[in-house]
């Protein structure tokens, strides 16, 4: 299971920049034509705090960078930390808490690539040229 954050991640990204209809294809591969946007993952983690009322939270930092060759077209750092008692939360307050911990981390993750979405549509560089 080592290094299957990366991976995982990787894969969401792909999808939901897929689902976005910014981009006309989205694959992972090395094609040196093709726009990339390089991911750092700063932060992907979940925590609970307390004894016998615990507190979950979700923890996603991460650290995007769109470049066509060497000209970096978007650069951005976007986090979000989203705990069960937020409004972000899309699971039960009754549940297990490696499922409270798994749903906060996946709701963080939804909020950062919403973001994520929302700065790549609104990129200039991205529009087609005018007839």
């Amino acid at each position: 299971m080592e290094g299957a954050a990366p991976e995982v991640l990787a894969t969401e990204i792909a999808r939901e920049l897929g689902a976005t209809g910014i981009f006309r294809r989205v694959e992972q591969n090395t094609d040196p034509g093709a726009l990339v946007l390089d991911t750092e993952m700063r932060a992907f983690c979940s925590q609970v705090i307390g004894f016998l009322w615990l507190r979950v939270a979700g923890i996603v930092s991460l650290h995007f960078a769109l470049r066509d060759g060497d000209h970096v077209l978007y650069e951005r750092t976007l986090e979000k930390v989203v705990t069960d008692a937020d409004e972000e939360y899309s699971g039960s307050q009754v549940t297990w808490i490696e499922t409270a911990m798994k749903t906060t981390l996946s709701d963080g993750l939804r909020t950062v690539l919403y973001k994520l979405a929302l700065d790549l549509d609104g990129l200039e560089a991205l529009r087609p040229e005018p007839l």
